[in-house]
């Protein structure tokens, strides 16, 4: 099972094409949290955690 994560999904306005994918969620988030810094993003919140776990698809 693959899991993947639409980054213009989670955030519609930014305009990004990036797709991160993983074999688990736990890795999936580590890779998420690696590519928020491209967008500046330094701390992934609650409130963000709660929105990318929301975004979570299997393909």
């Amino acid at each position: 099972m693959t899991l993947q994560v639409n980054c213009g999904k989670v955030n519609p306005e930014s305009g990004c094409t990036v797709i991160v994918q993983a074999e688990t969620e736990e890795e999936l988030m580590q890779k998420v949290a690696v590519h928020a810094k491209d967008h500046g993003i330094t701390e992934v919140t609650p409130e963000l955690m709660a929105q990318v776990k929301g975004a979570i698809e299997e393909v």
